[in-house]
Formats: C-alpha cells, structure tokens, sequence
C-alpha cells in the first residue's frame, strides 16, 4: 500500500501507524485526566487525612500513656514539699529557734553577738508561697578577722534559709591607747522564714 494523501498532503503507512498510536496515546490521556485524576487526588487527599489523624492518634496515646509517670511526679512533689515545710519552723518558734542556733555558731566562730534585734514578721505576696513569711533580724557582733569570716562561713553552711544584707565591718581601737586593734563590730541584717501560723 501507498500512502493516503490528506488535505494535499500524503502519508506513508509507517507514518499513519505513528498518528494512530500518538492519537489513541492522546484518547487515553484525556480520558485519564478526565476520570482517573480526580480520583487520584481524592485518594491522595484522604491518604493525607489519615495520616494527619494517625498522628494526633498517637500523640493522644502518648498522653494518656503518661498518666503513671505524672501522678507518680505529683507524690514526688507533694513528698518534696512536705520535707520543704518540715524546714521552716512556725512563725512563734523561729526566734527562739534562730537565737538558740545562733548562739551556738556565734560561739563555735569565737564571734561575741552583741545586738539581736528582730523586725515585724511579713507574709510572703506570691500566692504559691503564701504560707510562708520572713522576718529580718538586726545583728551585731564583734570578732577578729579570721573569726568574722569563720562566722559568714558558718551562716552560710546554716540548715535553714539565711541572708544576709548589707554587712558593714568596722575596726575597733584596742583597749586603753586609741590605736585601731585587730578587732571588728560587724552589722548586718539576717533574713529568714518561718510558716505563717
């Protein structure tokens, strides 16, 4: 067979063969675009779906999993808080508490405490800590040098909360000829806290 002339011009076989297939390859595209791609997007649409859902699945259970380890938390907190509270002594037992305490550091630190003058106790504002409350105390001492820092050392290492503010050192004049000695007054303001009952 020749060929077939169309429209003034003519095609071979081999090149007609070429057009049908590229025609129906063309045909079934469209039909496919027509059909089958909506549908593949709807299914690519809904794949996304579940997996979105999938994943707050399991960040549902991964909660719900936690539970244990949370009220297991809670106990350690509520043990650690009691142990907390067993360290501040009441409001009308604090001063007699520290005073006794701190005649001993004082003693043991070769320090004279010469002033203990407490101020008005003050609950604490924050409402997570409003069993709380503190109280600051006005002292005093006299001491040499390495027993004044004997004396920080040993309020610092102290069970309960201390603070201290606004040290002052002052050196004393040794006894009888005016001259400054080898002794210090030390002022500061002891802050402490208590429970507010």
């Amino acid at each position: 067979m020749e060929g077939i002339t169309l429209f003034g011009r003519t095609f071979t076989t081999e090149q007609l063969r070429l057009g049908a297939i590229a025609l129906s390859i063309l045909i079934g595209l469209m039909l496919f675009l027509q059909n089958d791609l909506p549908k593949i997007q709807q299914y690519l649409d809904l794949r996304a779906e579940v997996e979105k859902n999938q994943k707050d699945l399991e960040a549902a259970q991964a909660i719900t999993q936690t539970e244990p380890q949370i009220r297991a938390r809670l106990s350690r907190v509520q043990t650690n808080l009691a142990v907390l509270r067993g360290r501040f002594p009441p409001r009308n037992q604090i001063l007699s508490v520290l005073l006794v305490d701190l005649s001993q550091i004082f003693a043991s630190s070769h320090n004279q405490l010469l002033s203990f003058q407490p101020k008005e106790f003050t609950t604490l504002t924050q409402a997570s800590l409003r069993d709380l409350g503190k109280i600051s105390i006005d002292i005093r001492a006299r001491g040499n040098y390495p027993s004044v820092i004997a004396l920080f050392d040993a309020l610092s290492r102290y069970e309960r909360v201390l603070t201290i503010e606004n040290p002052t050192l002052t050196p004393t004049g040794a006894a009888g000829n005016g001259s400054l000695g080898n002794d210090l007054e030390v002022d500061f303001t002891l802050t402490t806290y208590a429970l507010n009952q």
